[in-house]
């Protein structure tokens, strides 16, 4: 097992080729095999003719790859990665991120990666732990974590944006949200106090047959680039954020209907 740290550790006063070598150096390997495993390294992690350089040399992403093939020049079964994303700039984050599943994928080895950046989670890993305090609140595939998450703080943590308190009629189809009226449900739920969860990209500005339907009036658009989330205040004082493309996205103003399909709601003990 090995580990690769936040910072990449590496050793300052070694060269990059030293670095990478240090672990076969420590358990008795040859000094050409050495070599040869550094050479192979290097070209893995795209930084062939780096050899001689330190680290101090080197960018933020260039230093987190010669951390990562350092990391498995021992050919560990298994490798810890220390959150080694977060000291990146976004360019350079995404960067990297693609570099660590291309060489996971290549040497199937089994990467454990410790993040805070939901994002990164949901397209770096092919199976995801959400925590808290020490205990595994859900283990899953990304999707089952993003879209069905286990309870309020899983559905928080990974950004579910809408959780409104009410209470589900003993058809366990039927939601009720105080002063909306009844909400559908695509799947049974428990009867009682509960709360639901709708991610605020599955929400339309709009009536749409069908579907459930809220009224409410448009408080603030935020734009961000890509995306623009709206604020829309509820009869009953709830805010509902509703996300959608920032592309051909229309101006709304006042009173709106919101619409979302029965199979966007996701339903929480309370």
């Amino acid at each position: 097992m090995n580990t690769v740290f936040q910072s990449g550790a590496l050793f300052p006063h070694l060269s990059v080729a030293a670095n990478i070598g240090f672990g076969p150096r420590q358990r008795g390997m040859a000094r050409a095999a050495v070599e040869a495993r550094v050479a192979e390294l290097l070209a893995l992690v795209r930084l062939e003719g780096y050899g001689a350089r330190r680290p101090h040399e080197l960018s933020g992403g260039q230093q987190q790859r010669v951390a990562l093939a350092r990391g498995l020049a021992a050919e560990p079964s298994l490798l810890l990665l220390d959150e080694p994303l977060s000291a990146l700039d976004r360019g350079l984050r995404a960067e990297t991120a693609a570099e660590l599943v291309r060489l996971q994928k290549r040497l199937g080895t089994t990467f454990i990666q410790v993040t805070h950046d939901q994002q990164e989670a949901l397209t770096m890993a092919d199976r995801i732990g959400v925590m808290r305090a020490g205990r595994m609140e859900q283990v899953g595939t990304p999707r089952e974590i993003f879209e069905t998450p286990a309870n309020r703080f899983v559905a928080e943590f990974m950004g579910f944006g809408n959780l409104w308190n009410g209470i589900v009629r003993n058809d366990g189809l039927t939601f009720d949200l105080p002063s909306s009226g009844p909400i559908h449900l695509s799947a049974p739920a428990f009867p009682g106090l509960a709360v639901l969860g709708v991610r605020a990209e599955r929400i339309r500005i709009g009536a749409v047959a069908e579907m459930n339907q809220i009224a409410g009036t448009m408080e603030q658009t935020v734009y961000a680039g890509d995306t623009v989330t709206h604020s829309i205040r509820l009869a009953n004082g709830l805010t509902v954020l509703v996300t959608e493309p920032a592309h051909g996205a229309a101006a709304h103003e006042g009173e709106v209907t919101l619409s979302f399909p029965p199979s966007a709601c996701v339903v929480f003990s309370a």
